[in-house]
């Protein structure tokens, strides 16, 4: 497998998601895992290695702040989703796609499985919410972690 390269056009997402496809095929142990993505990582990303904690120094913490650095989380992909328009080389067939690969990630980064509907539905309502209004307050229930709306009530 190539080193991660953001100047070739990779993406952090796609580039974890054939990592992990080669690990599940070589039957890697989860210590083998850090080490193996450690040597695939070059520059912005190997930036993100040399800040993690010795104790951070494992396949998931590594993942998740490679994640974080990257715009890949759930925040990130409702952006995405939300503001996704097609590209001028997209025809209708693929820009619904890529809106429903977005839409897919948004809700598994999210913790909401496919079938979901309370579970879709209180993201949204969330969602909404933190748009509705002042930074501050957002910014408040955010530092509390809420995971539904009732949650944000209380």
């Amino acid at each position: 497998m190539n080193p991660f390269s953001e100047a070739k056009g990779d993406t952090m997402d796609a580039f974890l998601f054939r990592f992990e496809m080669l690990v599940k095929a070589h039957n890697w142990p989860e210590d083998k895992k850090f080490v193996a993505l450690s040597n695939l990582l070059t520059g912005e990303s190997l930036k993100v290695l040399q800040t993690l904690s010795v104790e951070q120094q494992t396949y998931a913490c590594l993942k998740q702040a490679l994640l974080k650095k990257f715009l890949c989380t759930a925040a990130d992909y409702n952006v995405k989703f939300r503001s996704a328009v097609p590209t001028n080389t997209e025809d209708a067939d693929a820009f619904i796609s890529r809106l429903e690969t977005v839409f897919d990630k948004w809700l598994e980064l999210s913790n909401i499985k496919k079938g979901d509907f309370e579970g879709l539905r209180d993201l949204i309502l969330r969602n909404q919410i933190y748009a509705s209004l002042h930074k501050e307050l957002v910014m408040f229930f955010k530092e509390r972690s809420p995971i539904s709306v009732k949650e944000v009530r209380n």
